[in-house]
């Protein structure tokens, strides 16, 4: 979760940064509407990921 602020009114915004398969994809769209129906989302197609932490589902 990072601090972010909103572009027009300037208010502090918490921002949810997340890496996700395609598959987990419909499962966090469903809980992104259901707990925030407003919430700005910005969907990429990531080609790789660096660093530790992660394992190939």
């Amino acid at each position: 979760v990072l601090e972010g602020r909103g572009g027009y009114t300037g208010k502090n915004k918490e921002v949810l940064y997340v890496v996700i398969n395609k598959q987990e994809l419909v499962k966090l769209k469903q809980v992104i509407s259901r707990v925030d129906e407003d919430a700005f989302v910005v969907i990429h197609d990531v080609r790789d990921v660096l660093g530790g932490g992660f394992k190939a589902s």
